[in-house]
């Protein structure tokens, strides 16, 4: 189990102009090695301002996490997935009060997965 961006591959951030579309993107799904049924979630960012996400992604649950580092925060929500995944801080005391649905929204699919 982990956590990982999946597109743009090789960029923090696809920039996506009003009134521009998108080529629709193909994903190949398959299960990992001796598992016989899997679920993946598909999680969509759309953000006002080009947000970096790497502090959502986690790795496998036998690694260790990779931080926040030396980068800054260069938005609210930065600043807000920065607040909450600093593992150095573990009281967690967010101080940003950012309105979501004027800066960024989500959308998930789950994709269920069983070999046959």
């Amino acid at each position: 189990m982990s956590v990982v961006k999946i597109y743009p591959d090789g960029a923090v951030a696809e920039i996506i102009e009003p009134g521009q579309e998108t080529k629709p993107k193909k994903l190949k799904l398959s299960l990992p090695e001796n598992y016989q049924e899997g679920l993946d979630i598909i999680k969509v960012f759309a953000t006002v301002n080009s947000t970096d996400f790497q502090l959502l992604e986690l790795p496998a649950l036998d690694q260790s996490r990779r931080g926040f580092g030396n980068q800054k925060p260069n938005n609210p929500l930065e600043q807000f997935l920065s607040a909450v995944s600093d593992e150095d801080v573990p009281t967690r005391n967010i101080r940003v009060s950012v309105d979501a649905s004027e800066e960024w929204t989500t959308e998930k699919v789950e994709v269920f997965l069983k070999n046959s």
